[in-house]
């Protein structure tokens, strides 16, 4: 038995590898706009619709777009997963644990002011609570105004008013998802380079290079 298992697993390790090295370093262009999410595109062969355009379009107006229709991009990591096969491009798109902590803190941060007020409130009496709080109202809608000036300056291309997640996910890739069918497993031989370039034609440009 640890043999057989020993064995399925050499095998599934030897298919990674002829998988990393057909793709991995190749200059690819996407026949689509891509998410600026790791979540990417899913795939999803031998359905009536390959794809969830709609989820597609869905992602791209929450996130933004990660890789613009015909731009060049590179394959930076392939992964062959129990039920599915990751393309990333260009990083594979944001959303890791990396960059979760990196936005954990990112908005229009508070003042001084707002920190300081929020800190005296812990010890303030009652009717000073009351005279905080109503600062802290103002100061709380101005930043959140703020942020929604920057989210509406944004969308409509502005650079320079877009906040550092957004211009993360912006430069961050995207990726591709072949899902296997629902409680399948990759079969071992079956997915080939050639069997994966011919799922992602549709999708993918393999430019000469």
């Amino acid at each position: 038995m640890a043999v057989l298992l020993w064995l399925a697993c050499a095998a599934w390790a030897q298919n990674e590898d002829a998988l990393r090295q057909a793709f991995e370093g190749r200059i690819v262009a996407p026949r689509i706009d891509m998410p600026g999410d790791s979540n990417g595109v899913d795939i999803r062969p031998g359905e009536d619709s390959a794809t969830n355009d709609f989820q597609i379009a869905e992602d791209i107006r929450r996130y933004g777009v990660g890789l613009r229709k015909g731009a060049r991009a590179k394959v930076t990591a392939v992964h062959l997963k129990k039920d599915h096969i990751e393309l990333h491009l260009n990083g594979g798109g944001f959303g890791g644990f990396k960059d979760r902590m990196f936005t954990s803190n990112q908005a229009v941060e508070k003042s001084y002011e707002e920190r300081q007020l929020e800190r005296e409130r812990r010890t303030a009496s009652t009717q000073r609570r009351r005279s905080i709080d109503m600062r802290l109202r103002t100061l709380r809608d101005r930043r959140e105004r703020e942020e929604a000036r920057m989210k509406e300056r944004a969308a409509g291309g502005d650079v320079t008013a877009m906040s550092p997640e957004q211009l993360r996910r912006r430069t961050s890739g995207s990726r591709f998802n072949i899902r296997f069918a629902e409680g399948q497993r990759a079969p071992e031989g079956v997915w080939t380079p050639d069997r994966v370039r011919s799922v992602l034609a549709p999708y993918l440009e393999f430019p000469v290079e």
